[in-house]
């Protein structure tokens, strides 16, 4: 697996990607195709959007990495500005792959390189933001295994906000 950052160059790599028929699936994979042209308003911003692909150069996953405010849905105070994984999405017929452990899974490498990427990033605060929704289940599970150790500390515009403290 290599990775590379989006760009206008490499846009067409992310013209079939397909995460799943869920609301939640069809969301991230409507936003990395540019469907309306948020993912490159985020690059403008400053997100870092990171493209996984295969040997045979098949689009795995991406994350996106972005500074953001957060304030919680009915906290008094905000979080702050933190490094937020804003999208991650795994294709379809990458989910529970490559065969084996599921340690193995590109999943798992894919998150473990964005925080790897975050440890590294110029605005890390020490903590990483992500949001899931609480009807996906899998990602839920993935983000609070042991090995990455997210916690739910809120919720933000309906979604599970968990934070990871390095």
């Amino acid at each position: 697996m290599r990775k590379e950052l989006l760009t206008r160059e490499s846009a067409d790599l992310v013209g079939l990607f397909d995460c799943g028929e869920e609301p939640y699936a069809i969301e991230v994979s409507d936003w990395i195709k540019g469907t309306g042209g948020d993912v490159w308003l985020a690059i403008r911003g400053g997100a870092e959007v990171w493209l996984y692909l295969s040997e045979s150069e098949e689009l795995i996953g991406f994350g996106a990495l972005y500074p953001q405010r957060i304030h919680l849905e009915g906290s008094d105070r905000p979080l702050g500005e933190l490094l937020t994984i804003a999208y991650f999405g795994i294709a379809k017929a990458f989910r529970k792959k490559p065969d084996g452990p599921y340690q193995n899974y590109y999943s798992r490498q894919i998150l473990h390189d964005l925080i790897q990427q975050a440890k590294k990033h110029p605005s890390n605060p020490n903590r990483l933001a992500l949001y899931v929704n609480p009807n996906n289940v899998g990602a839920i599970r993935l983000y609070s295994d042991p090995e990455f150790q997210f916690v739910k500390v809120g919720t933000f515009d309906g979604d599970d906000c968990m934070v990871k403290i390095f």
